[in-house]
């Protein structure tokens, strides 16, 4: 069902492996002028390079490839969530743009923006926690 919904307005997956891909899908889909959406509360898992954050004062390995995609690309970071309202309706909340230092390696520009973008997620879910729903664990040892 969500396949079909995504398909109706045009919005495609792009898989996070084989790296490579990902990196050309993510590129094509930049220079055609194209919105790229990441989730936050995505634990990288396995081999998967990640960043060390803290996630609701816990331990979470986040993905960081957002945070080099837009070092390297100089596209900027937008922060967004949806809030349900009434019935069917949903709202799209827009933030400021996240800015990356690039004046740090990328892993210190990965790790202290990911941090910042998490502790943003951390005031949504405080702020509409009847919205955030994950059924499976996301911190280890849970």
């Amino acid at each position: 069902l969500m396949t079909r919904y995504r398909a109706r307005l045009g919005i495609r997956l792009i898989r996070d492996l084989p790296r490579r891909q990902c990196l050309i899908d993510c590129r094509d889909t930049l220079s055609r002028g194209g919105i790229i959406g990441f989730q936050l509360d995505q634990r990288a898992m396995g081999s998967h390079p990640g960043t060390d954050v803290k996630f609701f004062g816990r331990e979470f390995h986040a993905f960081g490839g957002m945070v080099s995609m837009a070092v390297k690309s100089g596209i900027p970071l937008v922060p967004m969530y949806i809030v349900r309202e009434r019935g069917i309706r949903h709202r799209l909340v827009i933030e400021p743009e996240v800015m990356v230092d690039s004046g740090l390696s990328r892993r210190e520009a990965a790790t202290g923006t990911v941090q910042a973008l998490m502790g943003r997620f951390e005031e949504w879910v405080r702020k509409h926690p009847e919205h955030w729903w994950w059924p499976r664990r996301i911190w280890t040892g849970v």
